[in-house]
């Protein structure tokens, strides 16, 4: 009985916008990987025509975005960075699925978890002025914007990489859910890598 096995090799590229003098250096950290296996039974259908099925795959993959430490003698940590200095972040996927494979992602509204914490107290807020202000501000809230309800297909050319969602300062454990659909021409035991591209901007 043969196999099809689909492998995630979570990779990433990191990309700033048009006033990379602007902004500072951060880091992205991409968790996990998922893998997929099918039957060659569950991909050949009784008729004609009828030679694909979808493979449901949630993902235990998890993203996280945060700023680098400052060093010197007035050393911030990479919370302090993330407090004082808030961008809008991009998110764009593309990866090399061969033919007969699409790959579809999906990002929930909302997910993952704002660094500093949000909503913040006044505990928080003493802690994080930087934050405190930004969020009195009338700035967009720092949370996570998914760019459809549904999943999205990931496109297999970085030309034609998609946004699939965008979020504001710095967030961690963004989970990621994966659907495969493969048909029969998919070549057995393969590997396909996600790309993650991280567009920044200031937000004025």
């Amino acid at each position: 009985m043969r196999n099809i096995l689909i492998l995630f090799v979570a990779s990433c590229f990191v990309n700033a916008g048009a006033q990379v003098g602007e902004l500072l250096p951060g880091q992205l950290v991409v968790s996990g990987s998922v893998s997929v296996n099918q039957e060659v039974n569950d991909i050949l259908g009784n008729e004609a025509g009828l030679d694909d099925k979808e493979v449901n795959a949630d993902s235990t993959i998890r993203l996280e975005y945060t700023l680098n430490a400052q060093g010197g003698l007035l050393g911030l940590s990479s919370t302090q960075m993330c407090s004082n200095n808030i961008y809008l972040y991009k998110v764009y996927l593309h990866s090399n699925a061969p033919n007969d494979i699409m790959v579809e992602a999906q990002t929930l509204e909302g997910s993952g978890t704002a660094i500093p914490p949000y909503p913040l107290g006044l505990s928080q807020a003493t802690l994080y002025p930087g934050a405190a202000a930004y969020d009195a501000s009338p700035l967009p809230a720092r949370t996570l914007t998914s760019s459809s309800t549904s999943f999205v297909e990931v496109p297999n050319d970085s030309q034609f990489a998609k946004k699939i969602f965008e979020f504001v300062g710095c967030r961690t454990q963004i989970p990621i859910n994966f659907r495969v659909t493969s048909g029969v021409n998919a070549p057995n035991n393969s590997s396909v890598d996600i790309y993650y591209t991280i567009v920044g901007s200031l937000l004025q």
